[in-house]
């Protein structure tokens, strides 16, 4: 039963490191007194939503599920 796990749970999704490598870039771009915290933190999670959506898309496209 474990092992039928494991083999069936493929979603390897990057949408998180590419949240992060947003965030360094927008908050660099940005000083700290201008609000580059702020700016880096939206553009992560702007980012983070449509590449969720993007590999759900993909996910589902390469399983034809649905």
């Amino acid at each position: 039963m474990i092992s039928l796990y494991f083999s069936d749970n493929k979603n390897f999704n990057l949408a998180p490191t590419y949240g992060n490598i947003a965030l360094f870039i927008f908050s660099s771009l940005i000083s700290s007194s201008d609000g580059g915290v702020i700016v880096g933190l939206a553009a992560c999670g702007i980012i983070m939503s449509i590449a969720y959506s993007g590999a759900d898309l993909m996910q589902d496209f390469k399983s034809q599920v649905g």
